[in-house]
């Protein structure tokens, strides 16, 4: 197998990982609680990774049992995978600067720890909670944007796979397999243009929250900003 044959294998792997990890899903309640939540509870979770290995292990505890408790284990697994693309890629980076590899590792952890955390925040974001959000203010452009590029990424990304694909095995250049892709993606996206037009005048975006999945991620953002006051006291 050619190098190149390897390194479009590769880019293949990735993009279906980043697919699985972030598109995959059903429309599950973790999906309808505020983002601007999910966002105070990430950053929660950043600061606790700057808290060494303690913190570290408190928070790859929580992530677990956060994952458990909203029955996503499958993206767990999905976003460990992504995250340990950065996570080896700074530990490796860093031997030769650091005092010890401990303190390697430590920065590989947080990488990886941290990148779980905004791959999840990722799975949490809705697309129509931003669109009625979006209507309720006024911005009658964003109503049907939002939903609309959340549904084109991952045509775009199985395009691209499929374009690499053809390329590999065709032995075609890799411009040529990408202006495949862009083909693709410019006849789907006028078909969607053509189906809708009739719909943006009168299109209202529902959305409902979850008073169960939102009181359980608040409690997680609280337990999160409890380890991380508790650790920066015990300073």
């Amino acid at each position: 197998m050619s190098k190149l044959s390897v390194g479009i294998a590769a880019l293949r792997g990735f993009a279906e990982l980043v697919y699985r990890a972030v598109f995959i899903g059903s429309d599950s309640s973790l999906k309808h609680t505020p983002f601007l939540l999910s966002v105070v509870l990430v950053v929660f979770q950043i600061l606790l990774a700057g808290e060494g290995y303690l913190g570290l292990g408190t928070l790859a505890l929580l992530l677990g049992l956060q994952a458990v408790v909203f029955g996503v284990e499958e993206f767990l697994l999905y976003s460990e995978l992504l995250a340990a693309l950065p996570a080896l890629w700074y530990f490796l980076t860093t031997l030769p600067f650091t005092v010890s590899i401990s303190s390697s590792i430590e920065i590989g952890l947080r990488v990886f720890l941290v990148s779980i955390s905004l791959t999840m925040l990722l799975q949490r974001l809705n697309p129509m909670e931003l669109s009625y959000l979006l209507s309720k203010i006024g911005v009658q452009e964003g109503r049907i944007l939002m939903p609309l590029t959340w549904k084109v990424i991952p045509h775009i990304m199985k395009d691209f796979q499929n374009a690499l694909l053809v390329m590999d095995l065709k032995g075609t250049s890799f411009w040529k397999g990408i202006a495949i892709s862009f083909v693709a993606v410019e006849e789907y996206t006028e078909q969607y243009e053509e189906g809708l037009f009739l719909k943006l005048s009168n299109y209202r975006p529902e959305f409902s929250y979850s008073l169960r999945a939102t009181g359980i991620l608040l409690l997680f953002t609280i337990l999160y900003a409890f380890s991380w006051i508790t650790l920066c006291s015990m300073k």
